[in-house]
């Protein structure tokens, strides 16, 4: 069943539900009045018949009864103490005596009225007591009163049946102009599920709450174009990377193959050129295993950053022999996996080093601003050109003066994800005077300070 469908039913059984309990309070309501009209009207002439018609000792009602009840449609008998009924009135009806009349006749009981059936006739029947030792009990048909409730029944029941279906009706309508926009974003939707077009935009109908989801599905569709974007883009990059050193590998190893009597010393140098492609390969292949991480395995571990630090200028001697390293190290706690704090470290220093003339120092700080922790790592290098900044961390960026130093273009990109994946950032400036500033910074973890470490060293000489 559609939804129309399920609000119409719902609507016009509620309407339904209301209409029928009214009905029901109204019908009720005026049978309670009449009956209470004509108990007064019983009351009125039993009254009347106590004063004019009371029978006397020989049992006969007065003749004023008659002439009371003339022309009325009543019926009547007095009761005494001891179970003598006299009939009075002209219906012709042989009311049967009421129970309970002798103990209003003695005064042993109060008035009461009752409904009696007098050969398939309903009989409202008022008893009271007329006078000491005598109890009247007046009786009239409720067939009028009867034949009024079931007409109101029954118009209760039709205004029930046609306020449901009419709100049945109005609720299908109501519910078209509310789902129908819902339907037509479903419409969009289906659509562009099976044109495969992520750059196509649903049509936001309104600032309702349904041209909210429509807002919210085109923003959606943004974001999914947006990543099968990069993902196209990733792969294509991927492809032009792994071209160079396979095309490379490729070569070499022909070389080798077809030429038998190639001198040792062309065939040493083919074989080290192998190695290094090799491993140029093999890095490339790392690099993208850690970008196509969607995030880091295991649990972060309280770190100090100063520390990892100093653990990845020790690693780096060899690569930063003929370099001096001004390293200010400030214990600095921080959350983080260890092992992707130390690849990000690492590629900053690497990426010091790459753009460093030979003799030059590159300096680390590493210190913390009371919210954050932060390292720097500078160089005095040629600088970043200004065109150049804001894509230095994209995947694969190489500016014209790197494409002739060796590396993939992701070793920056990495650092970039590893900031994001602990909640920190990463920027790049140009250091006055010369060269190139690069900060990360991380959310610091509350800890006091403790001593800052100081020392600028020749790599060689860190053990």
């Amino acid at each position: 069943m559609t939804l129309r469908a399920r609000l119409g039913f719902a609507t016009g059984g509620s309407v339904f539900v209301l209409l029928a309990i009214l009905g029901g309070l109204f019908v009720g309501r005026v049978h309670a009045s009449a009956l209470a009209a004509l108990t007064g009207e019983l009351r009125t002439d039993a009254l009347a018949l106590s004063h004019q018609a009371v029978p006397g000792s020989g049992g006969t009602p007065a003749p004023a009864a008659l002439d009371l009840l003339d022309g009325q449609d009543l019926d009547a008998q007095f009761v005494t103490a001891s179970g003598t009924v006299v009939h009075v009135g002209p219906s012709g009806l042989t009311l049967p005596m009421v129970a309970g009349a002798e103990a209003v006749a003695r005064g042993a009981r109060p008035g009461f009225r009752s409904t009696v059936d007098v050969g398939g006739l309903d009989l409202e029947v008022l008893t009271v007591r007329a006078r000491p030792g005598v109890a009247i009990a007046v009786a009239a048909p409720l067939q009028g009163i009867d034949s009024e409730l079931r007409s109101l029944e029954l118009l209760a029941v039709v205004l029930a049946l046609g306020g449901g279906a009419l709100g049945g009706v109005l609720g299908h309508w109501m519910a078209g102009r509310l789902v129908g926009p819902l339907e037509a974003l479903g419409s969009d939707l289906d659509a562009l599920a099976r044109r495969r077009d992520l750059a196509a935009r649903v049509t936001v109908r309104g600032p309702d709450e349904v041209g909210r989801v429509a807002s919210a599905a085109n923003t959606l569709l943004s974001t999914l174009e947006g990543t099968q974007a990069a993902q196209r883009r990733l792969v294509a990059d991927v492809s032009h990377e792994l071209r160079t050193p396979l095309t490379a590998l490729w070569t070499n190893l022909e070389v080798l193959q077809r030429s038998s009597a190639l001198d040792e010393d062309v065939r040493e140098e083919l074989l080290t050129d192998l190695v290094s492609q090799t491993r140029e390969l093999g890095v490339l292949v790392s690099d993208l295993m850690d970008l196509a991480r969607e995030a880091p395995s295991g649990e972060p571990e309280v770190l100090d950053l100063a520390g990892v630090v100093e653990e990845v200028l020790a690693r780096q001697r060899g690569p930063l022999a003929g370099l001096s390293v001004a390293a200010t190290l400030a214990p600095t706690p921080v959350s983080a996996n260890r092992d992707l704090l130390a690849r990000a470290v690492a590629n900053l220093v690497d990426n010091a080093r790459k753009w460093s003339p030979p003799g030059a120092t590159i300096s680390v700080r590493v210190e913390s601003d009371g919210e954050a922790a932060r390292l720097e790592v500078a160089d005095r290098g040629p600088g970043i050109p200004p065109g150049d900044l804001p894509y230095i961390f994209e995947r694969f960026y190489r500016a014209p003066a790197a494409r002739r130093l060796p590396g993939s273009g992701l070793g920056l990109a990495i650092v970039r994800q590893v900031a994001d994946w602990h909640g920190g950032v990463v920027r790049a400036e140009n250091r006055p005077g010369g060269g190139a500033r690069l900060v990360l910074e991380l959310p610091l973890l509350p800890s006091p300070a403790g001593p800052e470490r100081k020392r600028e060293t020749d790599p060689g000489e860190m053990r």
